[in-house]
């Protein structure tokens, strides 16, 4: 029996696991981060490093239909005084999956933010890759 190992590194974080056993395989990455407001773009770039399990999950449902869907998507959002993405939609994608697209915009607006030093709204916008094969 053969065991491939994934080791990935994005914005300097690692993550290192098994590939899951037939389901597609696929890489996300945070390309760009602006961030207007109480939090920090790079705050904002951990918290997607962080939640990309989600957002990889998310590329599986849309890989499952066509393995090679690929292109970028840019999320756009509020978050909140309390920490909570608020009117997330998609900015523009290549993608040309409504599905993925949905998936992810759902992710986000379920995840928690840090609450801004000023204690005001931050609007963001986030460019997130897809590729196939890496």
């Amino acid at each position: 029996m053969r065991l491939a190992l994934v080791v990935t590194c994005l914005a300097g974080s690692l993550a290192v696991g098994l590939p899951a056993a037939g389901k597609p395989k696929g890489v996300v990455q945070v390309r760009t981060v602006t961030a207007q407001g109480g939090l920090d773009g790079e705050i904002i770039r951990r918290i997607f490093v962080r939640h990309l399990d989600e957002v990889r999950e998310c590329y599986g449902k849309g890989l499952a239909q066509d393995s090679h869907l690929a292109g970028h998507v840019a999320v756009r959002s509020t978050i909140t005084t309390s920490g909570k993405a608020q009117a997330c939609k998609v900015a523009s994608s290549t993608l040309a999956s409504p599905v993925v697209e949905k998936c992810v915009v759902a992710a986000i607006a379920s995840w928690d933010f840090p609450i801004g030093n000023c204690g005001c709204e931050t609007r963001i916008r986030v460019a997130l890759d897809f590729s196939p094969n890496g």
